[in-house]
Order: structure tokens, then C-alpha cells, then sequence
């Protein structure tokens, strides 16, 4: 479903579009298809940040907690706090199974929970 979405010519605004992309990479690389993940992963790392609010940072950190990279994953994380995201509603509670790989990590806990 998420790779029709993203073939549609008409994705909606930029931010929509880059929604897609992250989870088809979480997912895809939650699933093993590793091309799929990488794939999503570049064109996020490509994407003008200026304007996003450090979203690619937020979705590059998901798919490299299920791609096994815990480390890289809180680094981008920290990127995307850097870069001005801060939507902890969806950190909390609409994205918490992008980043289930990193429970349980200090540093992840600490960016989950900051007041302990």
C-alpha cells in the first residue's frame, strides 16, 4: 500500500510525502527488504531539511533502529531534536512502534521519558 502511495504522482504536500517514505523504510526494513529500506533511508537523507522540521532525521532514526543500527538511530534521533522536531504526541504515541528496537536503551528512555 505504502509504495502505491508513493508512486502516485499527486503524494499530497512535501510533509505528506515524506510520512511515506519513512514508514515505507521502517516497514520495509522491520520486514528485511533491505533495498526498499535503503532506498527510503537515501532519499530521506536527500531531503531539503530547511523546511522539515527535522522529520527526515526523525524517520532516518526508525529505519535504522530496525535495521539494527541502535546508535545511529538515538544519533539521528538527537539530529532531528537539533533540527527542531519535537512532536512527542507522535513520539509517545502514534510512532512508538518505529522505534520498539531502541526500547529498553538508556539514551532512548532518557528521549522518551526526560524527566525520568
Amino acid at each position: 500500500m505504502l509504495e502505491t502511495v508513493r508512486s502516485m504522482e499527486d503524494q499530497g504536500t512535501a510533509f505528506q510525502a515524506l510520512g511515506v517514505e519513512g514508514w515505507l523504510g521502517a516497514v520495509a526494513a522491520r520486514r528485511g527488504d533491505l533495498e526498499t529500506a535503503h532506498f527510503a533511508e537515501s532519499t530521506l537523507a536527500g531531503t531539503d531539511r530547511s523546511q522539515m522540521g527535522g522529520w527526515p532525521a526523525h524517520y532516518r532514526a526508525a529505519i535504522a533502529a530496525w535495521l539494527g543500527h541502535r546508535d545511529q538511530a538515538i544519533e539521528l534521533l538527537n539530529q532531528s531534536r537539533a533540527e527542531g522536531w519535537g512532536s512527542f504526541y507522535h513520539f509517545h504515541d502514534n510512532h512508538r512502534v518505529l522505534f520498539e528496537p531502541l526500547e529498553g536503551m538508556d539514551d532512548y528512555e532518557g528521549l522518551l521519558h526526560p524527566d525520568g
